[in-house]
């Protein structure tokens, strides 16, 4: 079963993560803001190592679909590079998992 954010990136992405176009850059970021009004997804804290590493450098969100648990990380458009939404894997959003003993 997918969740809204696969959906997100299955319309408004190549398949690789960078954005079709301005307009769907638009429809995207309306759609993530609508979705956490509704709470169907929740944006996450990202990782302090995975903060601005260059200057004007655009900050990166990460978003976790609360009915699946998968994460996805958008970042804006900035001089170096176009708009993005990809999703992440498990290992990658962060979190640390306790260790078996």
């Amino acid at each position: 079963m997918s969740g809204v954010l696969e959906e997100l990136f299955k319309v408004r992405t190549n398949g690789n993560g960078y954005v079709v176009s301005g307009w769907d850059h638009v429809l995207l970021r309306r759609a993530l803001e609508q979705l956490m009004a509704e709470g169907c997804i929740q944006e996450m804290p990202t990782p302090v190592g995975e903060q601005r590493k260059w200057p004007g450098e655009p900050e990166r969100k990460r978003f976790r679909d609360l009915e699946t648990g998968e994460t996805y990380e958008y970042s804006g458009p900035w001089e170096r590079g176009e708009p993005r939404f990809k999703k992440l894997a498990p290992g990658d959003s962060g979190e640390t998992t306790p260790k078996p003993r």
